[in-house]
């Protein structure tokens, strides 16, 4: 009993030591970097960080691995910066490593693990770290220079030129060591002068060593250049004007544009006379800074105005007159307060000092206007030549589209008036004359009573002729050109026939007219070439073609509708039978034919035995089918033959004794073209092959080295049934 008790006594205290020994395990402490704000770079990166642990020991096979928060000090993704297997009996040793070239933050933290058994230490405190891509200084825009110029009211770009890629700059201005807010990029937009430059951000402990250039950013005030002077200048013939900027400075290269083109050689050129001989157009003047911005200016234009009179006079530049008339010239002008005056050839008319002027002679006129108030100006009209005509020239010729032989009817009228001066000018003077005229109308140089008018109406074909006109005014008489009336007469012409289908020449279709006036003239045509003996509206053929008849009145053809007159095609009368007719002594056939009008059949005697478009045949004999289209005629002729009673041969003796020379078969199955006929040789080679076989076979002696060399035959219905087939054996 006391030594089971002190054996579960010896059980509990061994349970109790082994509960204590994993309660009091491995403790990893919080690790020490040896370090505070690392700069990691590509020529410093070494550095340490302490870690101690508390026994038991640890396995032998275990590892100790040091590794590297994010830059928010989280381990979700941690980064292994080294690992030792080597101190598992020592409880207080350095971990050496090197950073990643991708650090960057101001939060990371740094723990241990253990593999075995799998332990984690407590975070370190967080710390700033940053790699260094950079080590040496920045540069900006405006580096060697030292300034960069802006227009005012502008902005400029500045931007880091030699290490742009990197994640995070810091801008600064006027030298204030507290960067610009929220400018973090390779570029930063200015707006305002000062002095600028730049640096790679590091945080606040890596910071410093990259420093770019100082750049110096001007802005250059706004000049609101303008010309002097009004907008707007009416400026007098002959008169000068210059133009002048408002700002006069050495420090601007002054550019003037009229109506937007160059007219100075760019540079200090702060005034500028318009060309007195074309003064007038749009002015504006451009100027630009000489400095590195360029900054550019254009003025409000200024406009110089001529003044323009604006005259014009009431005729053309070329008038006739007319014997006995006169013509007025009337002046329009915009001139203000406006006196006038008229020249003829060049020299001044007394007492002509109104804005009308009545002419009565030849020559050549112009008006003079002179403006009374503001610029004194004088303006001519264009000139205007006045001239009496030498001759007067008329032509007439039909009203609209006219075509000769095309219309029944057509109007007359005069096409044109033209009058040659003594210049030797013609003049279209149709609007001012037509009017003016007595017109007479001449039918080959007849005078046609009553027609007096500029036009004249011709309405029917008999009435084609030479037609001109005699027109008189004043003391002109003129007769105007000659012109030929051709119109067809006013009717169709239709031919018409008693058949359009040629019977090999066996009767004869008549073609007619429906026009047979005697007075015309009638010719004829087939396939377009014409028929010289046919010259009546009748005509009578037995020939195929295109017919049409060409009726000539008064000098104009017009033609016919067009006939076909077809050959006959025999063709269309079709019979239900060959030519060749076998039927069984006792039996008959009915045969029967199609496509024709009409039907006879006739026997040997020539006895007609049917008039329909069917016959029954029970007799031998030859019979004839006379068929009729129309006036045309098909005959068939036909034989009937009783059907052989005997069998089809299987010899045969080709020897020319008259014999069985020939491979004679029943006539049910020979002449029959619905029945075919095929013959091989012994070697299976085809050596003959016929529709409606004719009791003809072999035509020519035949040769093998066989003594009695055997044929063989098929005899086939247009159905390809096979009605009989055998052999044929040929003895010499």
């Amino acid at each position: 009993m006391n030594k089971d008790v002190h054996i579960l006594r010896l059980m509990l205290c061994a349970v109790l030591f082994l509960s204590l020994s994993l309660t009091f395990g491995q403790n990893l402490r919080r690790p020490t970097p040896q370090f505070t704000a690392p700069c990691a770079s590509a020529s410093f990166n070494t550095f340490n960080v302490r870690f101690q642990w508390d026994g038991p020991l640890v396995n032998s096979d275990n590892v100790f691995i040091l590794e590297l928060s994010d830059e928010t000090g989280s381990f979700s993704n941690a980064v292994q910066l080294a690992s030792d297997n080597t101190q598992n009996t020592t409880f207080d040793f350095i971990f050496n490593f090197a950073f990643p070239s991708d650090i960057r933050g101001d939060n990371y933290r740094v723990r241990v693990r253990s593999t075995s058994p799998a332990l984690t230490s407590p975070e370190s405190d967080a710390f700033p770290a940053y790699f260094l891509n950079v080590d040496q200084n920045l540069t900006i825009t405006g580096f060697g220079s030292g300034i960069v110029a802006v227009c005012d009211g502008s902005s400029t770009t500045l931007e880091v030129l030699n290490f742009p890629g990197e994640p995070a700059y810091r801008w600064f201005r006027n030298r204030n060591p507290i960067p610009i807010p929220g400018e973090t990029g390779s570029t930063l937009e200015v707006t305002q002068p000062g002095f600028y430059f730049a640096e790679v951000d590091y945080g606040d402990f890596c910071s410093g060593s990259t420093f770019s250039n100082e750049t110096e950013v001007i802005m250059n005030p706004v000049n609101n250049i303008a010309i002097n002077g009004p907008a707007n200048v009416e400026l007098c013939p002959g008169f000068t004007y210059q133009l002048e900027a408002n700002v006069n400075s050495t420090a601007l290269t002054y550019r003037w544009f009229k109506d937007g083109v160059l007219i100075n050689t760019p540079g200090f050129v702060p005034t500028i006379s318009v060309d007195p001989a074309n003064p007038a157009g749009t002015y504006t003047l451009e100027t630009t800074t000489n400095n590195s911005a360029a900054c550019v200016e254009v003025s409000a234009p200024v406009v110089i105005t001529v003044p323009n009179l604006n005259v014009t006079v009431s005729q053309p530049s070329n008038v006739l007159l007319l014997p006995g008339d006169s013509i007025d010239l009337d002046i329009t002008t915009t001139a203000d307060n406006p006196s006038y005056a008229w020249f003829r050839d060049g020299s001044l008319l007394s007492g002509e000092t109104n804005s009308t002027l009545t002419v009565i002679n030849p020559g050549v006129y112009r008006g003079r206007v002179t403006q009374g108030t503001g610029c004194i100006v004088d303006e001519f009209t264009t000139d205007v030549t006045v001239e009496l005509p030498q001759s007067i020239n008329i032509t007439v010729a039909p009203q609209g589209a006219y075509s000769e032989c095309d219309q029944t009817s057509t109007i007359l009228e005069v096409n044109t008036i033209q009058a040659v001066t003594t210049s030797g000018n013609t003049i279209d003077v149709k609007t001012q004359l037509i009017n003016n005229f007595s017109y007479q109308w001449l039918k080959a140089n007849t005078p046609i009573t009553g027609e007096t008018g500029n036009t004249l109406t011709i309405s029917d074909a008999s009435l084609n002729d030479l037609y001109s006109l005699r027109a008189t005014i004043s003391s002109f008489n003129i007769v105007s050109n000659d012109f030929d009336v051709k119109l067809r007469i006013d009717e169709t012409v239709t031919i018409s026939s008693d058949g359009q289908i040629s019977c090999d020449g066996s009767s004869l279709i008549n073609i007619s007219s429906d026009v047979t006036d005697a007075s015309y003239t009638y010719e004829w045509f087939r396939d377009n070439i014409l028929i010289a003996s046919e010259t009546s509206p009748t005509l009578a053929t037995n020939l195929a073609g295109a017919y049409r008849l060409g009726v000539t009145a008064f000098g104009c053809t017009v033609f016919s509708n067009e006939i076909i007159i077809s050959p006959f095609d025999s063709s269309i009368v079709t019979v239900d039978a060959p030519e060749v007719i076998v039927i069984p002594e006792g039996s008959f056939r009915i045969v029967t034919a199609s496509g024709a009008d009409n039907y006879q059949w006739f026997n040997e005697e020539n006895i007609e035995i049917s008039s329909s478009a069917s016959v029954t045949l029970s007799e031998e004999g030859q019979y004839v089918l006379r068929a009729f289209v129309g006036t045309c005629q098909v005959i068939r002729r036909f034989t009937v033959q009783f059907q052989d009673s005997f069998a089809v041969p299987n010899v045969i003796s080709p020897n020319s004794d008259g014999i069985n020379d020939l491979w004679i078969i029943p006539n049910r199955f020979a002449f029959n073209p619905d029945i075919e006929v095929i013959i091989y040789d012994p070697n299976g080679a085809l050596v003959f092959r016929a529709n409606g076989y004719q009791n003809n076979w072999p035509e020519s002696n035949l040769t093998y080295s066989l003594a009695k060399p055997i044929f063989y035959y098929k005899i086939i219905s247009r159905e390809n049934e096979v009605l009989k087939q055998g052999t044929i054996t040929l003895i010499r």
